[in-house]
């Protein structure tokens, strides 16, 4: 595709997107206010900029006219707009797409922590998505029986389980040192809440790092799936 060619197809997406947001009611002003802002930006990314409105289209039951046209759907609109386009991996704007429709759905908007959900999927490493993933998938519907079956009368520890599929003995699927890296990096995010346990032994004593699930990375997570 010569130089030409590749400006009328990215002119095209631009127009293809405007063409969309005329056709769902109630778009325009978030669609204005975000080319007044970062006109440039949607210029340079048109193809990211096609996908967002074509997700907005796609999705009517949830975004409706009446949701399009609050004054607070539409600053979310804005600033997820511009994460968006700026992202450069794949699986993390899909990420992103799940965020804002679960922002869109919400009945408490104004409490929803949509800039601290879009901030922590621009800056997790694929690393530690994937083990999410992993624990999402193969640890978590585990402790849900173990709690299931002692009435909920245990005490549970997401880091016991890990060590247990992940840790030294079992493990090919994750290096030890990249796996520490990986939840020390989760515990910074605010993902994982950690704590240090001591334990005696025969020959003396040491500790443990601890850590479970945090109410943040339990709704992050639920974006990942």
């Amino acid at each position: 595709m010569n130089i030409r060619s590749k400006h009328v197809a990215k002119k095209t997406a631009l127009v293809v997107a405007n063409e969309v947001v005329l056709y769902v009611s109630g778009l325009s002003l978030a669609w204005n206010l975000s080319k007044a802002l970062y006109g440039t930006g949607l210029e340079l990314r048109q193809q990211k900029a096609l996908e967002w409105v074509e997700m907005i289209r796609d999705n009517p039951k949830i975004f409706s006219e009446q949701l399009l046209e609050q004054e607070d759907f539409q600053d979310g609109f804005v600033f997820t707009l511009e994460k968006y386009i700026a992202e450069r991996n794949q699986d993390k704007r899909i990420i992103i797409q799940k965020i804002f429709t679960g922002f869109a759905g919400s009945e408490q908007r104004v409490q929803f922590e949509l800039e601290r959900l879009l901030n922590t999927t621009s800056i997790i490493s694929v690393d530690a998505i994937n083990l999410l993933a992993y624990i999402d998938k193969n640890i978590i519907p585990e402790m849900q029986a173990d709690y299931k079956e002692h009435n909920g009368q245990i005490i549970q520890k997401l880091s016991m389980k890990v060590q247990d599929h992940l840790g030294d003995k079992k493990g090919e699927e994750y290096e030890t040192n990249q796996l520490r890296d990986t939840v020390a990096e989760l515990i910074t995010l605010g993902i994982f809440r950690s704590w240090t346990e001591s334990y005696n032994t025969i020959g003396g004593g040491g500790s443990s790092l601890e850590y479970n699930l945090t109410i943040y990375g339990t709704h992050f997570l639920h974006y990942i799936r």
